[in-house]
């Protein structure tokens, strides 16, 4: 019987931008840069 409890999904939002490696370090998955020059 599944039960209501959702397994690993405080790290959804976490592994979203980051990635573990073999060694357990986390590197990003993407860099984003803004090159607009003006502020928003």
């Amino acid at each position: 019987m599944p039960s209501d409890k959702s397994v690993g999904s405080a790290d959804d939002s976490f592994t979203t931008f980051f990635s573990e490696t073999g060694s357990g370090r986390h590197v990003p998955r993407a860099v984003m840069i803004d090159l607009e020059p003006t502020v928003i």
